[in-house]
């Protein structure tokens, strides 16, 4: 059988949440396969250590740091906008970030319910909506990451 049809070489990723763990890790086996990777996450501090590694390590993929709060649909617009730019489009989404809080259900606010929300559903329809005009040119690929802490049954009192 051909592998030819999953090849990923000369692809552009666009990873959220990837300045550690899972995401980091899709950032290396990217780059390690000739994927050009942008790697996002809200602080620009935290994500410039793993494109320093791409870039200095013998990789044959690039790596772009880009600081977006995938929160903020101006932020998500301007990062779909410097892949693209930098890159000339996107082949591959991942939206791996993501955020919860190990407390019982009871344990937590309205503010933290609306948080977890907000980067976990709204931020993955922001990313997949805003890269969906350049997904489509070639037939790319989105790629929801999540917990298994949404399998957790709730746990009241």
């Amino acid at each position: 059988m051909s592998t030819e049809q999953f090849a990923v070489d000369g692809d552009v990723a666009v990873i959220t949440g990837s300045s550690s763990g899972i995401g980091r890790v899709i950032a290396e086996r990217f780059a390690d396969d000739g994927v050009d990777v942008v790697v996002c996450s809200r602080e620009l501090d935290n994500v410039e250590p793993v494109v320093e590694g791409i870039e200095d390590s013998d990789r044959p993929g690039r790596a772009l740091a880009v600081e977006c709060d995938v929160t903020d649909r101006d932020a998500v617009d301007a990062l779909v906008e410097a892949t693209v730019e930098e890159f000339g489009g996107i082949d591959v989404l991942v939206n791996n970030a993501g955020a919860s809080f190990m407390a019982p259900f009871d344990d937590i606010s309205p503010n933290g319910w609306d948080t977890i929300v907000d980067i976990n559903l709204h931020g993955t329809f922001h990313c997949t909506q805003a890269a969906g005009d350049h997904l489509a040119d070639g037939g790319g690929a989105v790629v929801n990451l999540a917990s298994v802490v949404g399998l957790a049954i709730l746990v009241f009192g």
